[in-house]
């Protein structure tokens, strides 16, 4: 019915009667306000990782591309250096 209900596994169960003592306004409301929540907790994991706003307003795209990105370990272009798959301390420095 709403998702604020369907997510609430350890509350005790809410039969019909219950729920049609419940203004339909505020139900609706409290579900909006729960998918805010659900959705801002799966933003705050991304923005920790990039410290970069969203755009949603197609200005900019959402997330980074990574294809000018230059490694500074095997200065390959593609990835960060965190992220290279080359042995550190190999010597495979072909600039």
């Amino acid at each position: 019915m709403f998702s604020f209900f369907a997510n609430q596994s350890s509350s005790p169960q809410l039969d019909n009667k219950d729920l049609e003592q419940i203004n339909q306004d505020d139900l609706e409301a409290m579900d909006l306000k729960w998918q805010v929540a659900m959705l801002s907790m799966r933003v705050k994991p991304f923005y920790k990782k990039t410290r970069r706003k969203l755009e949603f307003n197609g200005k900019e795209r959402v997330g980074f591309d990574k294809t000018k990105v230059e490694c500074f370990t095997c200065y390959r272009r593609g990835h960060f250096s965190k992220d290279c798959r080359t042995a550190r301390n190999s010597g495979n420095k072909s600039r």
